[in-house]
């Protein structure tokens, strides 16, 4: 984390600029936890601060991976109905 976690711009970029997958989904991740929003809002923000075609191309292959598992998705809740 760069200099006492204020740097956002800083922190994404070292996470755009991660090549390997596990390493940059726990990079996203641990920025998720600190500045409290969720995952997939910050692979967003790093697709959107990509600087080239391959990066931008590179990340939303990952997030549609991601979001292919559905495992930012809800479940719905079980009410049982009394009768």
């Amino acid at each position: 984390m760069t200099i006492a976690g204020y740097n956002l711009g800083g922190d994404m970029d070292q996470c755009v600029a991660e090549t390997d997958k596990a390493k940059f989904l726990a990079a996203s991740k641990k920025l998720a936890l600190q500045r409290n929003v969720s995952e997939r809002t910050i692979i967003l923000w790093c697709y959107n601060r990509s600087d080239s075609a391959e990066t931008m191309k590179r990340i939303k292959n990952w997030l549609e991976e991601e979001d292919a598992t559905q495992r930012w998705l809800m479940s719905l809740p079980t009410y049982e109905i009394e009768e």
